[in-house]
């Protein structure tokens, strides 16, 4: 009964696994926080916000936003904050998080709530260049997100025709009239028409300027006069086309032409810029190979991309027949796809080599253990792995016993991440069944079933 119980609970695993990977909708919060203890307050909100502005900027440029760094820490400490229960089916455009709360920021894009209940968090906006941003924070979790931008309707538009239709009716009656026109003083004609008239053509560059009358400073830009232009000398006439961008750095070095050591700075090309780690996409983490991962990214070794990982497994196996086992055994994990972007990236083969001596129970014998397995490996929905292979039990037993003997096995194994990254040291809780391929017939009487721990260096 024990072993009927424990093979559909493996099949339920299974199938739960399958399902969060093709799922794009998340039902659980909280599990990756980017922030602890939960919020409970806008206090709490407010700190978060405060403490954590550099994993803030860092999220910001990952997710795409890097202009959102400064209206963000400017505007937010003003921003009204309101408590939201976002339902069912709520997407969200981005949202911060890290592994199980620790590591680095990272971003995770096109999300949405599939929850039984109503998602609690607060909920808030800022402006930049004339888009509104609304952001969304759980209170589980602290995970900022943002939940949508809309264009503000005519934002930075001033005209004669918005602003007022004289000077002089704007004058009786500022109702309705914008704060530029509280400035009005004396004109009393068409607001375009006395700019022209009295505002000379210097003020449309700086209309605070000496000689610019005060009116000028609430003119429309498009209401001045075109200032006279300017007589412009080309610094870059007689420098050369091809000049190196190398001559900016060193003009005296045996890269720069002679005839450019001479250019002004302005006239020779940019200099390429230093790429940093901070300056790969996000994709770059995933996958360093990705076709969106710019060259430069590549070459920075700024991500762990290493194929071949040490692991290690304790554990204990039960022999119905009946005889209980512990068994460990170590080995390496190679994933050969990493560069592709696609389900064969999660990919990895396992070799490992072990002992499982017997413990207690009548039948069986102690036994050396040589495995190898095909693995796929999840990182979103499911944290953890699910795995097939082939493994050798070779024992000392009698082999005229079923129980003793030595066998080649069929091997499956599902296993949950519990504790640290996938990139880095981490712990892993898993379900094991290996059964001779003689022996498929008698799976209830000669299969062993158990759980173990796995440890990946």
């Amino acid at each position: 009964m024990r072993l009927k119980v424990l093979a559909q609970t493996t099949v339920l695993l299974l199938l739960s696994a399958c399902i969060a990977q093709a799922a794009s909708t998340i039902t659980v919060i909280g599990r990756h926080p980017f922030h602890k203890p939960p919020l409970e307050s806008t206090d709490d909100l407010n700190e978060m916000m405060r403490d954590k502005q550099a994993d803030i900027e860092k999220g910001l440029k990952k997710a795409g936003y890097p202009e959102l760094v400064e209206p963000l820490q400017e505007q937010f400490p003003s921003a009204e904050v309101e408590e939201i229960e976002y339902d069912q089916d709520t997407t969200f455009q981005w949202m911060f998080f890290k592994r199980n709360g620790k590591g680095k920021v990272k971003v995770a894009k096109d999300l949405t709530w599939g929850g039984k209940k109503a998602l609690n968090g607060y909920e808030f906006s800022i402006d930049n260049d004339c888009t509104r941003y609304t952001f969304a924070v759980p209170l589980k979790c602290g995970n900022l997100a943002l939940l949508k931008f809309e264009t503000i309707e005519n934002c930075g538009v001033v005209s004669c025709e918005d602003c007022f239709t004289t000077c002089a009716e704007c004058q009786k009656s500022q109702n309705g009239c914008p704060d530029i026109c509280s400035k009005c003083k004396d004109i009393e004609e068409d607001c375009c028409a006395t700019c022209q008239e009295k505002c000379p053509a210097e003020c449309k560059d700086n209309p605070d300027a000496p000689g610019c009358p005060e009116e000028c400073s609430i003119c429309p830009e498009e209401c001045l006069p075109d200032p006279v232009p300017e007589t412009v000398v080309d610094p870059c006439e007689d420098c050369p086309a091809g000049c190196p961008a190398a001559c900016r750095e060193n003009p005296e070095g045996k890269d720069c032409p002679t005839e450019c050591k001479e250019c002004p700075e302005e006239c020779l090309p940019e200099l390429p810029p230093v790429v940093t780690c901070d300056d790969c996409p996000a994709e770059c983490e995933d996958n360093p190979y990705a076709k969106e991962c710019p060259a430069a990214c590549q070459e920075l070794d700024c991500f762990d991309s290493r194929p071949l990982r040490f692991i290690g497994d304790i554990g204990y196996l039960r022999l119905s027949d009946p005889a209980d086992f512990a068994f460990g055994r170590i080995g390496v994990e190679y994933k050969p796809y990493t560069y592709m972007d696609n389900a064969f990236k999660n990919v990895s083969f396992l070799a490992m080599v072990g002992a499982a001596p017997k413990v207690s129970g009548s039948d069986g014998a102690d036994a050396l253990l040589v495995d190898v397995f095909a693995q796929y490996n999840w990182s979103q929905g499911f944290d953890g792995f699910i795995g097939l292979g082939l493994g050798g039990w070779i024992s000392d037993g009698d082999d005229d016993l079923d129980s003793e003997d030595t066998d080649i096995d069929i091997l499956a194994n599902i296993g949950a991440r519990v504790y640290g990254d996938p990139d880095e040291f981490n712990i892993s809780i898993f379900l094991e069944a290996r059964n001779a391929v003689d022996e498929l017939d008698s799976i209830s009487q000669y299969g062993r079933f158990g759980i173990g721990l796995r440890f990946q260096l």
